[in-house]
């Protein structure tokens, strides 16, 4: 009965790790978006918040491929971005579409599970730091131009609180 109850435990670890390394893709996603609505959207002096949710709002029904594009499209990309900007499209959609076919065999097997917690908590590191860049970006788009910080202050304490909790 333990060893059921350790395996059980052992694939909901698992799990978790998954489960927030798909969140980190999600949080990436929404700062793509955010950045794409904002930094690379018209001067918030010349925009609405109408206009604003507007683009937020169509930005984000795009799949992340798309959003790469688009940020592509309005000229150059700073290189700390454009440097994992291909990985961490093929790593969302790799998650999203793929990664328990890829470890089937492995869900059942306790070292196969632990090394997809390894690679998943690194999937969770390098979408993280990446997200952190992007948040980097759009600090500067808002010290440039006055726009108030306690949004941004909030998503990052969210997520923070989410990473802290990694076991």
């Amino acid at each position: 009965m333990a060893d059921s109850i350790s395996e059980r435990n052992h694939i909901e670890k698992m799990l978790s790790h998954f489960g927030r390394a798909v969140f980190q893709c999600h949080v990436f996603e929404r700062r793509l978006a955010m950045l794409l609505a904002t930094v690379h959207g018209p001067s918030p002096h010349e925009s609405t918040s109408e206009a604003f949710n507007t683009r937020f709002d169509q930005y984000c029904k795009l799949p992340l491929g798309r959003l790469i594009e688009k940020y592509r499209d309005f000229g150059e990309v700073p290189a700390e971005i454009e440097a994992n900007l291909d990985e961490m499209c093929e790593l969302r959609n790799w998650l999203a579409h793929r990664y328990f076919w890829d470890r089937a065999e492995g869900v059942y097997d306790r070292d196969a599970r632990e090394a997809m917690i390894a690679e998943l908590l690194d999937a969770e590191r390098f979408i993280f730091d990446f997200e952190n860049v992007l948040a980097a970006e759009m600090q500067r788009w808002r010290a440039k131009h006055g726009v108030d910080e306690v949004v941004d202050e909030m998503v990052r304490k969210q997520v923070d609180q989410i990473m802290s909790r990694r076991s």
